[in-house]
């Protein structure tokens, strides 16, 4: 119950700093016009503005304190990118891919051609000395990947998925995996006054120990959990995939084993016939949509080394893509798909998404010699990182994969 350090509001970095900041005019134009973004984005907007002033920034001591980040796939070069990609299963990358590169690519585009372009007096590209008007692309978007890798890797919330403020000194602890056995933490981290309910009321937070300690004694905390005196762990801790992708390791507890299971409707869905209706207003889709799943360009699901969300939601949205279209039905068709049709297509789905592609780029054997002509040479944390991928959280998907294949044969 001993509070071992208050971190006062005033210190953290959050929107409430970011509006008061230089750019704070700007985002709440952008939060005026933006109404459905994400809650980190004017964060991030802000911390590109002050990582870009080097250290012109108040902020720069605590940022030249924190790490590189050269082990987050955030922040992976093109070449690695596409090594990683070429080497582990889809069943490892697909959330990767979709989740990190290509919608993070998007919203350096996006911002790129809006926020920081068009303003280079806030956001100044070239550095101190450069001739007038230059641009370093380069160091914008080293900015924007650092950016992101600390919203991601440091903020928290009022919940696990609702990021909001980076709190230094908060980011101190080391990891431990205590809660993947569903274990007590270390630390509880309080907002004071409780409650998140109205962020503005919240004007500071506190490190508490909900346990003794010898002297002298390590404090340590889970990354990927909530606290659990003010509000309820997880049912699972992360993947594997997220806690490299967000932390750049992974403790390779078995709990996080995961299998990633990535659905595109066009590959089940048999086509619309276009003198019935036109594709979009299929009435499958219409179906995912009554159900709350849907309709989606691409569906991804993480499947746990227990099972216990196979045959729920996957089963659904798998039964409905099979159905037959409305011209097959009114030839007379089957209008039900029983489950082993929808346990064929997932055993159809793990075997082309389970599959190692290039099973000893796991022992990173090949790496030195497989550089393309003229890259960078793959840093000390980057190659960390690989091996992490290749290694544990492929081990974590086979194991899941095994599993699934048992269930698959019992049906």
């Amino acid at each position: 119950g001993t509070e071992l350090a208050s971190i006062p509001r005033s210190l953290w970095l959050d929107e409430s700093a970011a509006m008061e900041s230089k750019v704070g005019g700007l985002l709440r134009t952008v939060k005026e016009k933006a109404r459905g973004m994400p809650p980190h984005v004017p964060t991030l907007i802000w911390l590109v503005h002050e990582r870009l002033l080097g250290s012109a920034s108040d902020f720069d001591p605590y940022f030249q304190y924190l790490p590189k980040y050269d082990n987050l796939v955030y922040t992976f070069s093109e070449s690695t990118r596409k090594m990683l990609l070429e080497g582990a299963p889809k069943g490892v990358t697909n959330r990767l891919m979709h989740e990190v590169w290509h919608d993070g690519d998007l919203e350096f585009k996006m911002l790129s051609a809006q926020i920081w372009d068009p303003r280079p007096e806030l956001f100044p590209q070239a550095p101190p000395g450069s001739p007038p008007n230059a641009k370093f692309p380069q160091r914008l978007r080293a900015a924007y990947d650092w950016a992101v890798s600390t919203v991601y890797s440091r903020m928290i919330g009022p919940d696990a998925r609702e990021l909001t403020s980076v709190v230094p000194f908060l980011d101190l602890p080391n990891h431990d995996n205590i809660a993947s056995s569903g274990a007590t933490y270390d630390i509880d981290q309080l907002a004071r006054p409780e409650g998140w309910e109205v962020a503005d009321q919240v004007d500071g937070i506190v490190m508490v120990a909900n346990r003794d300690y010898e002297a002298g004694e390590e404090l340590l905390a889970a990354y990927d959990n909530v606290t659990v005196q003010t509000w309820p762990l997880p049912k699972n801790p992360e993947c594997h995939s997220r806690m490299l992708t967000v932390y750049g390791f992974t403790d390779g507890h078995t709990n996080r084993d995961c299998f990633t299971l990535y659905i595109n409707p066009k590959d089940f869905m048999k086509p619309a016939d276009p003198k019935d209706q036109p594709e979009d207003e299929d009435y499958r889709l219409g179906l995912l949509q009554q159900e709350n799943l849907g309709p989606k360009p691409i569906y991804i699901w993480d499947l746990r080394s227990d099972l216990s969300n196979v045959g729920v939601t996957v089963a659904k949205v798998l039964r409905i893509l099979l159905l037959p279209s409305i011209t097959e039905l009114a030839n007379g068709a089957d209008s039900e798909v029983d489950e082993i049709e929808v346990w064929k297509a997932i055993q159809r789905l793990v075997k082309e998404q389970g599959a190692i592609q290039r099973s000893e780029l796991a022992q990173m054997e090949t790496f030195a010699s497989e550089l393309p002509e003229g890259s960078q040479p793959y840093t000390d944390g980057t190659n960390a990182a690989l091996r992490q991928w290749f290694g544990v959280a492929t081990e974590g998907m086979k194991r899941v994969q095994r599993k699934l294949e048992k269930k698959i044969k019992s049906k």
